[in-house]
């Protein structure tokens, strides 16, 4: 796990916040906001991102989100779609309809996965918990070693730690942005 940022929507100097974690050999990027795709670039991790989650579609969360997706379509070696993990296909849904906005046709650029498809990440569904009636999730990640749960930018962390309380026998890290 590393954090490619730790400010919040008004505290750039920090970065978005946005984490980094590699689990099962994969490589994914969780939340891509304003500050985000310039570090993807100045740190080389653009090339190597796998897999994008959201948390919520707030600009601090999804800011430069249009820039990373069209960086893998025109800016890679081998041009390819961006992949997003989706909780479920409400979300889906409202993420695609986001992105109509900055890409007119996300199909063409977006290759949305359920997060089913991986063993090991679990959605936290925290409608409402950050802003009224407003989709948003946490993650659990857990793979041989560890679980870490990030909260996504949650006031109410009661959630996240219920959550886990489904997993016992290992380490556990939780980074609870708020």
């Amino acid at each position: 796990v590393k954090f490619l940022g730790t400010g919040g929507a008004f505290d750039y100097r920090f970065g978005n916040s946005a984490l980094w974690i590699k689990l099962n050999h994969l490589r994914i990027l969780v939340d891509c906001g304003h500050t985000v795709y310039p570090i993807l670039r100045e740190k080389q991790l653009i090339e190597e991102l796998d897999y994008i989650l959201i948390t919520h579609l707030h600009d601090d969360h999804v800011g430069s989100l249009c820039s990373t997706i069209l960086h893998h379509t025109f800016g890679m070696p081998e041009p390819r779609k961006a992949k997003i993990i989706v909780p479920n296909a409400a979300f889906e849904n409202t993420l695609r309809n986001f992105l109509t906005y900055g890409l007119n046709t996300p199909e063409a650029y977006v290759e949305f996965v359920s997060i089913d498809k991986f063993p090991g990440i679990r959605a936290i569904d925290t409608f409402g918990l950050h802003v009224p009636d407003f989709p948003s999730f946490g993650y659990i990640f857990e793979d041989e070693h560890e679980v870490v749960a990030f909260s996504g930018d949650l006031g109410k962390a009661h959630v996240i730690f219920d959550a886990l309380q489904d997993y016992q026998g290992k380490p556990i890290r939780v980074f609870h942005e708020m």
